[in-house]
């Protein structure tokens, strides 16, 4: 097993966009074709995309404005992130192979999927599961000092994030090795990332920093698109010529999202290839096809 650098890890996305600026591009007109798509269709069915006055924007709340849409909308965007995030695999352990820009529609692909419905499942299990342990344990303590219940549970929390933090890393590359071996490699995950928590853990923290200063940018982008497009809109009877201005401005606004799911994307799955490539060392099959 092979050591690798932090920071080379956090930079990959930065690599893979320069070596393979098509492909990229190509990543991008999928997200921006399911955008579009999926925008039509909430168009025809009258759905509002904004919540009303005082709604609370959270996922549940999402979910309830679109209706029965939602149970399309959410396979929909989690099968466009699914094939991107395999062609991002893809174009770094199998490079050459560029075929289709790395995009497939394959075993790979339905594993994957399984892989993300499952973790999305086990998340808030696990995370439930450690709190309600670390409770247990605590609980003696908060009956021996009840004046410091707030501090034990401030302690407690500190804990089951650190816990939680820890797992979290330590399987991090389940789906990029999903991929890599063609198979659920149950026996694999777990040892693959024994005594590299630290390294990982720093790619992460780099790259979370580098996502901060991106979404700080595009949240300012943003909002200037739709304060545009709001003032330009369409009353009653507007002129062709502002129609025209009105359906470039969206046409923009779809292309700068797709940009803001691919990119991220691209930079956390590069970096979890890169580690686990450099973590399979030269025993990495050099004939697998992915």
């Amino acid at each position: 097993m092979s050591a690798f650098s932090p920071f080379a890890a956090a930079m990959e996305g930065f690599h893979v966009m320069r070596r393979h600026p098509k492909a990229v591009v190509m990543w991008t007109l999928v997200w921006l074709g399911a955008l579009i798509a999926i925008g039509a269709v909430v168009a025809s069915q009258g759905r509002a995309a904004q919540p009303a006055a005082g709604e609370q924007d959270d996922a549940l709340a999402v979910v309830a404005r679109f209706g029965p849409l939602a149970a399309l909308i959410i396979p929909t965007l989690l099968f466009v992130w699914v094939v991107v995030t395999s062609a991002t695999y893809r174009a770094v352990l199998e490079p050459e192979d560029e075929k289709w820009s790395y995009l497939r529609l394959g075993q790979d692909e339905v594993r994957l999927t399984i892989v993300t419905a499952v973790a999305f499942v086990a998340a808030p299990l696990v995370v439930g599961g450690v709190g309600y342990l670390l409770l247990v344990i605590a609980n003696p303590f908060f009956e021996a000092a009840p004046g410091r219940a707030q501090e034990i549970a401030f302690v407690g929390g500190a804990i089951t994030g650190l816990l939680v933090l820890w797992l979290m890393v330590r399987l991090s590359l389940i789906a990029v090795e999903t991929l890599a071996e063609n198979r659920f490699h149950l026996t694999a995950y777990w040892p693959l990332t024994r005594g590299q928590f630290w390294r990982l853990f720093i790619a992460y923290l780099v790259l979370t920093v580098i996502l901060m200063g991106l979404g700080f940018v595009w949240s300012y982008v943003g909002a200037a698109l739709i304060q545009v497009t709001s003032a330009v809109g369409v009353p009653q009877g507007a002129d062709p010529v502002r129609r025209v201005v009105l359906v470039l401005l969206v046409a923009l606004s779809a292309l700068y999202s797709a940009i803001a799911f691919v990119v991220p994307t691209m930079l956390i799955c590069a970096c979890q290839a890169h580690a686990f490539r450099a973590l399979y060392g030269d025993n990495y099959p050099k004939d697998r096809k992915l």
